[in-house]
């Protein structure tokens, strides 16, 4: 027997059930689930069949979809490059063409004017050059000591050109403002303190810095300098301290650089990056020169390659420094607590603890290069590793550190003082010697540049001694003179000429209108192109096309030029009238003066040109 409980009336009741009635339900359930099966498979398999007919019909749209897709791509590709072609030759296209920079050059030396095409763009583009310098130049009130050229003589012997001035005034506007009252007066002086420098640098071959590197480091030490002491402190500064500050600054940083086998403009730009922070330049306003100095040797050894982390230690010592007991509080102190080395703990305390006692630089430099090599060689890397697997973030910066630090065999004092062996100073002597051609070539080629920068004005016709007032001049005079009559004729008397000589005749001989001259144009070019008929022969079939070119680009010349005066009207036969130009009359009031050579020739050519400038003013 066996027994079930079943539900009767919402309550349990226990059944006795014989065996054979278990086993004979249980067979009947069997029974009735693989009919059940049997038919549920008939059912999927009608299903399947359908559904494969319905993805091949899928299938089939999809593909006539990717076909239509495509045509659709090569049209609209074929219709861009359509429209494209069209912009290019369209009028508009034409013109946005023809107006960019050089098109005119360009244009002058395809038709055998190269001299004066290169004369006009070298002028054109000086013009060009200049006028963003002076634009920017007028929008803080610098006018570069009213004497651009003398300005720009000055600024070639420290290697510097207008442009490159005029980048440093405008990222340190704010710092030449401070300099003396006004961005005028502070650049003039920013000049003399880079001569300063100059000349303080050079038997270090200038610390191997080109000469804008030098002005923008200059620039920017002297703008951190400004946020962290008034006026008269800066003027100070500037006028006692501040030029030995920075060749010895950047004379122990080029020293260090070689002991750590760093970049020493890495170690500039690490101090600089610490000095920019709001923080420190508070805290800077009640240091002593002597704080100032240790500040750089603390933060130079915290450079890029140290990573994430290194910029955390750097931010720990800053707050540590702007409030004494909170710099443990920031991420790099949570960093340095996961270091059980304990170096990462002693580089935020000892590097604040020098800086509040004034620690000379080779004192900050030896003790945080010192610690940076203990806690290379002592970090626990694989217990960073598993802290880092196990989704540790500082961890993991603090084993990128590690890696990024460059393992020293010696000590740092012992490092220095192998330095400062013989040998090696010789050696230095070279090196500075060397790392100097960089700041020299510099300085030759700004003054080449000014030179040529004379030599352009003059060609244009300008004062080299008004650089402002002569490309204003030429600028004006070459509009108007590009908007005369006479100009214009010109051109297009050239361009008719050219017509004559390339276009017309090929378009002419292929659509069957080609006169004798111009076949004899053509045969002759065909001639010329396999080099084996003599150039007086081909040369002579030309010359009849030649002399229609030359009257056809005469006579567009001569309409355009002098038009308003010998265009003329007559009956054209038809009962309408015709324009001519009265070549008689031409003859008659000119001809003679334009083929004599006389001074009235050159006096009547001058003043075409002078009344189209008049009519621009």
């Amino acid at each position: 027997m066996s027994i079930i409980t079943i539900n009767m009336g919402g309550k349990p009741m226990v059944v006795d059930v014989p065996d054979f009635a278990m086993e004979q339900t249980q067979q009947d359930i069997r029974n009735i689930m693989s009919d059940l099966q049997a038919t549920m498979s008939g059912v999927q398999t009608a299903t399947q069949q359908g559904t494969v007919g319905d993805q091949q019909i899928k299938q089939a749209i999809a593909n006539l979809q990717a076909n239509d897709n495509k045509l659709d791509s090569k049209e609209d590709r074929r219709q861009s490059k359509f429209a494209e072609g069209v912009g290019k030759a369209s009028a508009l296209g034409m013109m946005q063409s023809v107006a960019k920079p050089g098109m005119l050059t360009s244009f002058m030396k395809s038709i055998g004017l190269g001299t004066m095409g290169v004369a006009l763009g070298m002028v054109t583009g000086l013009a060009k050059e200049l006028s963003s310098t002076f634009s920017f130049a007028g929008d803080v009130g610098v006018s570069f000591g009213g004497d651009i050229m003398k300005t720009s003589a000055r600024l070639a012997t420290i290697g510097l050109q207008l442009d490159q001035f005029g980048d440093v005034i405008a990222q340190n506007t704010g710092m030449m403002f401070e300099l003396a009252g006004n961005v005028e007066d502070g650049s003039q002086q920013f000049i003399g303190i880079v001569e300063n420098f100059r000349k303080g640098s050079e038997e270090f071959g200038y610390f191997g810095l080109a000469s804008s590197e030098m002005a923008q480091f200059m620039a920017e030490e002297l703008d951190i300098r400004r946020k962290s002491m008034n006026a008269e402190q800066l003027r100070l500064f500037i006028q006692n301290d501040l030029n030995d500050a920075m060749v010895k600054n950047f004379n122990e940083q080029t020293k260090m650089a070689q002991i750590t086998g760093q970049n020493v403009r890495d170690r500039i730009r690490a101090q600089m990056a610490a000095k920019e922070d709001a923080r420190l330049q508070a805290a800077m306003i009640g240091m002593t020169q002597d704080q100032r100095t240790a500040i750089d040797g603390v933060f130079s050894n915290l450079t890029e390659n140290l990573g994430s982390a290194g910029k955390e230690i750097t931010n720990a010592i800053i707050q540590e420094v702007a409030v004494e007991g909170t710099g443990l509080a920031t991420a790099g102190g949570r960093m340095a607590q996961l270091d059980t080395s304990g170096n990462l703990m002693r580089i935020i305390q000892q590097g604040a603890s020098m800086i509040r006692s004034g620690a000379t630089q080779e004192e900050a430099n030896n003790a945080i290069a010192q610690a940076l090599q203990d806690f290379k060689q002592t970090a626990d890397l694989s217990t960073f590793q598993i802290q880092a697997f196990g989704g540790n973030e500082d961890a993991m910066k603090l084993m990128q550190m590690a890696l990024g630090i460059n393992e020293k065999t010696n000590t740092i004092a012992d490092a220095r003082n192998e330095l400062m062996n013989e040998e090696n100073q010789e050696r230095r002597k070279y090196i500075d010697f060397m790392r100097g051609l960089n700041a020299d070539l510099d300085v030759q080629q700004a003054t080449a540049a000014n030179l040529t920068l004379r030599s352009i004005l003059k060609l244009g016709g300008a004062d080299a001694q008004d650089v402002v007032k002569g490309m204003r001049d030429f600028t004006k005079n070459m509009t108007g003179a590009l908007s005369s009559d006479f100009t214009k004729g010109l051109f297009e008397g050239l361009g008719a000429i050219m017509n004559q000589l390339t276009i017309s005749p090929l378009l002419n001989a292929i659509n069957g209108d080609a006169n004798k001259s111009e076949m004899a144009f053509l045969i002759a070019e065909i001639m010329k192109a396999t080099g084996v008929f003599p150039s007086l022969m081909t040369s002579a079939m030309q010359l009849p096309q030649q002399g229609v070119a030359a009257l056809y680009g005469g006579e567009t010349f001569l309409k355009q030029a002098f038009g308003d005066q010998y265009m003329k009207s007559r009956p054209d036969g038809a009962g309408g009238r015709e324009q001519y130009f009265d070549y008689d009359a031409f003859a008659k009031d000119q001809g003679q003066m334009l083929i004599n050579g006389s001074e009235n020739f050159f006096l009547r050519m001058e003043s075409i040109f002078k009344r189209a400038v008049d009519k621009e003013t």
